[in-house]
Order: structure tokens, then C-alpha cells, then sequence
């Protein structure tokens, strides 16, 4: 008996191991990494525990038996998803991957199902072993009961005592893996954002304080308000400024970085040749979701715009966002929009651009026959078809007026692999994202021989930029780790530098250094550009060339997290909260998004009163 549970409890003891490894291994602090292997170790004698209690039951029926099958496959499925989280990414499931659920055809791969069902199938074993354990064998029930005292005794201890929060672990609780778990899942169900907004006041809100006659400030004119170009705005998923050898001209160790990564990106090189580039520049929230309403709209969207939250205002259940969009400002100067987008109408991405940002026309897979016959497969649109679609917008829907077109490219998002849908690779093939990297800048050149050659290349801006940094996988900070060069002032939060290029524009310098300035500006930048100042708009910024490059700039993913950004570093929030210049910010922040909740953010009017 005392060798049989020797051995069950020896086989179940992987897990914390398995936890411990990866945490010492991915964790440059080791003392935070310990502390979390501790308590994960913890957890695992409370669950041994509760088996020591499943030994002492008299009669082993059926229902007995479903119920420990039920309790051990929860915990050894949580713990799965948790350790295969901390292998692909480096940290627990996030509050983030719940929000975007609906995606996560993006995220999963092979690896994700090969390592579930290495899990279930020893999880399948041990509960072969405790039965035949059970038929097998007396017990001295007794002895089990002390027994399950002593793992209970200690797991707690271990969980109270090392589970503190303290300064080490930056005044967060250590959770092990199925209370993370469970306490993530219930943050994003319950939207904890949203908690803390619905009980901010006000005051004054009849004056419409927050609303503002001019979308920006400086006197600066690059171009009359008569100049009406077509807009082109390029969003590939998730790319940073680190991997663009063009944007690491400054670096002192160029050189070396140009060396190796000379054939990733270089059309995109070429391109920056002749554009305005805007350097030292960030995003301000994330992910998607978040991102592509938050720089079309100037705002940091309520609980992280999750895909929760859209539906809830698709269905009617919540208030529909009601923002000042770029598009709106654009519409008002006769320019016809349109957006393409690699997903249909269940992921809402197209509803959030057609009902909140006033995008008039809209193509993803649910209607692409209709602007590219051709095409076959419309579960997904690749980054060729995508371009495809631009150049037919151009091409084949004739009319007078200007045209701003956003696209939208999924290729480059994490875990995605171009050569799964005919894309190419870069070099070995060794890294993901190098691959998506290199796979996008490749359809980029094609595109750009077109339209350089095209009519539309006299009166057109194309403008490349992004929703957001790249998420810090384990494959990103092992390249980056790889090549220190590329490395200098990387934190590993999803916030970093992004690409902001403007070609093909009139009256515009080569180069901006925003020194930190975030794509909250984008939008009210845009329409800098174009001379269209004097509208009302409820945008938190203004543009690029407004805003003292002496402030701390945030970054907000739906409350729960933020960062300060200053002098090309970024702060955790406790290191910089009690900046009043922050704190005035971060106050702001949730002004606006209990706004938003009410419905009172704008009121669509943007004639001067």
C-alpha cells in the first residue's frame, strides 16, 4: 500500500516540478521564481491531500469515482494550460487571452494540443492506478487521515506564508496555478475595469468639459486644409520598431544588427527612405481589440474594447461606445472609407469599425467575393489577399472623391506561421515570427511596385503603423536574448516602440523623434497632416507635435495594467504613480471611460458651437 502511494504520489508530483523548472528557467528573478515554484508546490499538497481523503471512502462506487476523476481532470487540465502558458509565453494564462477567447484559432498550435493530451493521457494513468489501487488493497484509514492532515498542513503554510505579497514580487500576490487561474478568469468574466469605473463622479459633466474645438494645438501647417489625398493605412498585427533594421540607424550597434538582419525587412527599409519616420514612438494599450478602436478614436476603450464587451453593446445589453473617429472627421471632407480585415463578422472586428468608428464600407471573408472574385477560400484572408484587396479598391470602385482604406494583416500575429497559407519564411526557418516578419515586408514590396507604378501614386499617402507592440512570447525574448543588440530598453510588458511611417506626403520633415509620445496621438497626427484642426472631438491627445516631451505618457490595458513612459523607458505604475503629472493622467483616463460607459463620451456634433 505504503509503495503503490509512494508511487502515485511520486508520478503527481511532476506537475509542481514541471512548475518549478519553467519558472527558474523563463524568470531572470530568481528569488520571484522561487517563491512561485513554492507555492505551486503548495497547491500540489493540497490536492494530494483531498486524494489521501478519496483513499478513506468505504464503498469506491461509481459516483465516488466520477467525482474524483472530475476534481483530478480540473486540476490537471488547469495546470496544463498554465505550464503550457508559462513554455509559450512566460507567465501565467493572462487576463487578456480570456478577453480575446474568440481568437484563439491566432494563438493555438500543435504544441498547445500535444502537450493537453500528453497531460490527459497521465492523468488517464493515475486514475488506472488508483483504481486498481483501491480494489487491490487494504487501508488503514486512519493513517490516511493523519496522513492528508500533513499534506494539508503543509500546502496551506507553504501557499500563506511564501503566497504574500511583498516588494520582491512588486506588491503582487505569488498565485499558484489553478488560483491564478480561477482568479484571472473571474477578473475578465466580471471585468474588473469596469468595477472601478462605475463608481467614478464627475463634476460639472452638463459643461461637456472633456470636449475640445480643436483636434490640435500647435501652429505648425504642413498643408492647407484644400489637400485631399487618398490615405492608405497599413496595420499588420503586433510588429515593434526592434526588428525594422531602417529604424535602427540610431542604434550604436547598427552595424551589427544590419549584418544579420539586412534581408528581413527590406522593403520596408526602402520605403522609410522616403517617408516621414517617426521615431521613439509607442503604443498606448492593448491588444487588438483595444487597439485598433484606441488610435482611430484618440482613447483608451473601456475595459480593453474585449470581445465581451462588443457583443454586450451589439446585443444592446451596454451602451455603445460613442467616440470621435478619425473616419468621422474624414467623412466630413467627402473622403469615401473602407476597411479590410483578414477575419469575418464573428470576431466583431467588423462591427466595431462599421457601428462605433463609422467606417462606411467594409470587406472581410464574409463578403470578399465582392471586391475579389477569384479568391476561393474565404475562412481567412492572407496578407497577398489583403494587398489584393486594397489594390481592387483602388482599381475598380471609381469615383471623384478621396479614399482612406485601412487594412488590416493577421499574419504577423503571434504564433501564426506564413508557409501554413503559401507565404515564405526567413533564412533557416528557425523563428516564427521572423518568418511573419519577413513573409509581410515580401508582399509589401509586390504591393508597393504596383502603386509606384500606378496612377494613384501622384495624390495617395500610405501610412504603416500598428495596433500594438509584439506580445513578449518566450520565442520573441529568446531572439531578443539571442541579440543583445537589439535589446536595449526592452521590458517584457506588452508596450514597446512602433512603427509610424508616412509615405509619399506632402510638406512633411523626414524624421520626428516623438520621445515617447504613444499612438494616442495617431489619429488627431493624421489630421494635423492634412490641415483639419477645427473640428469638436472628445480625443485624449492631440497631435505628435503638441505635446510636451517632458511628460510621462501611459499605457493602459483596460485599467488593470499600466505604464508610465518616459525618456524611451517604461515604469511599472508603482515606480511612477505618485507623479502628479500621472496621477492626473491615469484620473483622466477613467473620466473619459465612465463616459464611455454612460454614452456621454461625445455627442457626434463636430461643427464649432
Amino acid at each position: 500500500m505504503k509503495k503503490k502511494f509512494f508511487y502515485f504520489a511520486l508520478l503527481s508530483s511532476i506537475f509542481p516540478i514541471l512548475f518549478c523548472n519553467f519558472y527558474f528557467e523563463v524568470n531572470t528573478n530568481k528569488i520571484v521564481s522561487s517563491l512561485y515554484s513554492l507555492v505551486s508546490f503548495g497547491e500540489f499538497f493540497i490536492f494530494l491531500s483531498v486524494t489521501c481523503l478519496f483513499l478513506m471512502i468505504k464503498k469506491f462506487n461509481k459516483v465516488s469515482f466520477s467525482f474524483f476523476f472530475l476534481f483530478s481532470f480540473f486540476y490537471y487540465f488547469l495546470s496544463s494550460i498554465q505550464l503550457f502558458s508559462l513554455f509559450m509565453y512566460e507567465t501565467y494564462v493572462p487576463e487578456i487571452a480570456f478577453h480575446n477567447v474568440n481568437n484563439i484559432a491566432h494563438i493555438l498550435s500543435w504544441n498547445v494540443f500535444f502537450t493537453i493530451c500528453c497531460f490527459s493521457i497521465f492523468f488517464i494513468l493515475l486514475l488506472i492506478c488508483f483504481s486498481s489501487l483501491k480494489k487491490s488493497v487494504s487501508i488503514n484509514r486512519k493513517k490516511i487521515f493523519y496522513l492528508a492532515l500533513f499534506f494539508l498542513f503543509i500546502g496551506v503554510l507553504t501557499v500563506v506564508v511564501f503566497g504574500r505579497a511583498s516588494k520582491v514580487s512588486n506588491n503582487e500576490k505569488i498565485r499558484s496555478p489553478i488560483v491564478a487561474f480561477i482568479h484571472t478568469y473571474k477578473r475578465a468574466l466580471l471585468n474588473a475595469s469596469i468595477e472601478k469605473i462605475e463608481n467614478v463622479v464627475i463634476k460639472n459633466i452638463d459643461s461637456k468639459f472633456w470636449i475640445k474645438n480643436t483636434v490640435y494645438q500647435s501652429d505648425i501647417v504642413f498643408n492647407e486644409k484644400n489637400y485631399r489625398p487618398n490615405i492608405i493605412i497599413l496595420i499588420p498585427d503586433g510588429i515593434s520598431t526592434r526588428l525594422i533594421t531602417g529604424y535602427q540607424k540610431n542604434n550604436k550597434d547598427y552595424l551589427n544588427i544590419y549584418k544579420k538582419f539586412s534581408e528581413l525587412t527590406p522593403n520596408i527599409d526602402k520605403m522609410m527612405e522616403k517617408s516621414l519616420v517617426i521615431d521613439n514612438y509607442y503604443n498606448h494599450t492593448a491588444a487588438t481589440y483595444s487597439g485598433l478602436p484606441g488610435m482611430f478614436s484618440s482613447s483608451y476603450p473601456l475595459g480593453g474594447m474585449s470581445y465581451d464587451e462588443i457583443n454586450l453593446m451589439k446585443t444592446g445589453k451596454r451602451k455603445k461606445a460613442i467616440y470621435s473617429s478619425l473616419f468621422d472627421i474624414l467623412h466630413l471632407n467627402n473622403y469615401n472609407s473602407y476597411f479590410v480585415t483578414t477575419d469575418g463578422e464573428e470576431t466583431l472586428i467588423p462591427y466595431v469599425f462599421r457601428e462605433i468608428l463609422h467606417v462606411k464600407n467594409i470587406y472581410s471573408p464574409t463578403n470578399f467575393n465582392e471586391i475579389h472574385q477569384l479568391h476561393q477560400n474565404y475562412s481567412r484572408l492572407t496578407d497577398n489577399d489583403i494587398f489584393t484587396a486594397v489594390k481592387n479598391i483602388f482599381e475598380n470602385i471609381d469615383n471623384d472623391e478621396p479614399k482612406i482604406v485601412v487594412a488590416y494583416f493577421i499574419g504577423t500575429h503571434l504564433n501564426i506561421e506564413p508557409r501554413d497559407f503559401g507565404g515564405i519564411g526567413y533564412k533557416d526557418n528557425e523563428n516564427m515570427f521572423l518568418n511573419a516578419m519577413h513573409n509581410f515586408d515580401n508582399e509589401l514590396g509586390f504591393f508597393m511596385n504596383w502603386f509606384e507604378n500606378s496612377k494613384f501614386s501622384q495624390n495617395t499617402i500610405i501610412i504603416l503603423s500598428t495596433d500594438h507592440a509584439h506580445f513578449p512570447d518566450r520565442e520573441y525574448k529568446k531572439l531578443l536574448k539571442e541579440n543583445e543588440d537589439l535589446a536595449k530598453g526592452f521590458e517584457p510588458v506588452f508596450c514597446d516602440k512602433i512603427p509610424f511611417i508616412v509615405y509619399n506626403a506632402k510638406n512633411l520633415p523626414s524624421y520626428f523623434d516623438a520621445k515617447s509620445q504613444t499612438s494616442l496621438s495617431f489619429s488627431p497626427t493624421i489630421l494635423h497632416f492634412l490641415g483639419y484642426k477645427n473640428y469638436r472631438n472628445a480625443f485624449m491627445a492631440g497631435s505628435l507635435w503638441d505635446i510636451d516631451t517632458n511628460e510621462y505618457h501611459l499605457y493602459s490595458e483596460g485599467i488593470q495594467k499600466t505604464f508610465c513612459i518616459k525618456d524611451e523607458n517604461i515604469f511599472y505604475f508603482d515606480d511612477c504613480k505618485n507623479e502628479e503629472q500621472v496621477q492626473d493622467k491615469f484620473s483622466k483616463i477613467k473620466q473619459y471611460q465612465k463616459l464611455e460607459l454612460d454614452g456621454l463620451l461625445f455627442d457626434e456634433n463636430y461643427q464649432i458651437e
